[in-house]
């Protein structure tokens, strides 16, 4: 959708994976990064998938005394929160799409 709720922000679905695994992708210990893949024969029990939404330079979830870096740190500020919510040791959290 392209203005969810009227709010001008955008919120998209990404790259629905049949038979896809989420892998890690850190960038540092502290982080939780992961990505999407499967293999070509798609024969796993399992399927990923993402949301995408849209964060614009003057958002409000941005902390605008960040400055320029400002999309950078949030994004390092919600990789952080990720990391703390798996409960740490490399540990993705997850949801159930009935969890939404």
């Amino acid at each position: 959708a392209d203005d969810v709720g009227g709010s001008g922000r955008g919120c998209y679905s990404f790259c629905m994976c049949p038979g896809g695994q989420i892998v890690p992708a850190l960038t540092a210990p502290d982080l939780m990064v992961v990505n999407g893949m499967s293999y070509s024969r798609r024969h796993s029990l399992f399927a990923n998938a993402a949301l995408v939404v849209t964060v614009g330079a003057d958002d409000a979830v941005l902390d605008q005394s960040d400055g320029p870096r400002r999309v950078l740190e949030f994004q390092r500020r919600l990789e952080r929160r990720a990391a703390i919510l798996g409960g740490g040791d490399h540990v993705c959290p997850a949801q159930r799409p009935s969890g939404i």
